[in-house]
């Protein structure tokens, strides 16, 4: 993998040198390097590694185990509710088939003695960040803004 250093101020692909400009830590192009004072030589770039992300997901129906989960266990919505700690409209909606967020679903599971969580073994997400935004894009929007 070949990484090109950008230069955190204006992006531009050169050498870098590490320097405080404005009491900020950065690794800048010489021309950049001028704003501020240089700390030491040039930056050693190491390229940055992929990750892979496990993610997770919820069953896809999500909604009709946690009806069938409650009807077992004979609560009503409102019961489900205060013993999860959250508004019955929260169960009405997650029962509709909207997603809940973890810590409902968490609760869910918990208090109804069921696994919504499933992994897709099949799938794999990889990250790899390939560009960044720099002060020089920040100050870009803010002058196109201004205009």
């Amino acid at each position: 993998m070949v990484c090109i250093p950008e230069c955190e101020t204006c992006g531009a692909n050169s050498a870098l040198v590490r320097a405080v400009i404005e009491d900020t830590y950065l690794n800048v192009c010489k021309r950049c390097a001028k704003l501020g004072n240089v700390l030491e030589g040039p930056v050693q770039v190491v390229p940055k590694k992929d990750f892979e992300i496990h993610v997770p997901e919820i069953a896809p129906d999500f909604k009709d185990m946690i009806k069938s989960a409650r009807s077992s266990k004979q609560i009503t919505r409102k019961e489900l509710a205060e013993r999860i700690g959250e508004k019955e409209s929260v169960i009405a909606r997650v029962e509709k088939g909207i997603r809940p967020p973890k810590h409902v679903a968490s609760k869910l599971e918990k208090t109804l003695g069921i696994d919504l969580a499933y992994e897709e073994h099949d799938q794999k997400i990889f990250v790899q960040k390939t560009e960044e935004i720099t002060l020089g894009d920040v100050l870009e929007i803010r002058v196109r803004k201004k205009a």
